[in-house]
């Protein structure tokens, strides 16, 4: 009996969990201190910012400094392999915006966690930018914030 209260506990724990994820906002749990880079650096640059800041994923931005792709070193990887007899130095010289995702999903701080997690898991993709009016930039939300998100929930 005492083994099923403790599961009963859990599950009522994850229920609360998945619950609160309904009503909280990415807003909430974003990061606002984005790592971003011009569309018109170079691979090499893109790939050096992500090793400093340890970081997955890179907002691109455009001259006026909207939201106009994400980077990650997957993308890299996919051209490399798509291109098989190239090498990694050939592709280092590219641009970010010649290996970037255009035009990326994005989500508004009003999403809930839930939703968002949903687009996340349905979509495959491993962050989602957070814009506001006129596509300004807010922050990012990743798989990782989600993960801690629900691994600080009981």
């Amino acid at each position: 009996m005492r083994e099923f209260t403790s599961i009963e506990n859990e599950f009522m724990s994850d229920t609360i969990s998945f619950q609160e994820s309904a009503t909280r906002t990415v807003d909430s749990i974003m990061t606002t201190r984005l790592v971003t880079i011009n569309e018109r650096a170079n691979i090499a640059r893109a790939l050096s910012i992500l090793a400093q800041h340890r970081i997955r994923h890179l907002v691109v931005l455009d001259e006026r400094a909207q939201v106009v792709g994400l980077f990650s070193e997957r993308d890299l990887l996919k051209h490399i392999a798509m291109n098989a007899g190239g090498s990694g130095q050939q592709a280092a010289l590219c641009l970010v915006k010649d290996l970037m995702i255009k035009q990326p999903f994005t989500v508004h701080p009003n999403t809930s966690i839930r939703e968002a997690a949903k687009m996340m898991a349905k979509l495959k993709i491993g962050c989602l930018p957070v814009v506001g009016k006129d596509e300004q930039r807010l922050g990012i939300i990743t798989t990782i914030d989600v993960l801690k998100f629900f691994g600080s929930q009981g």
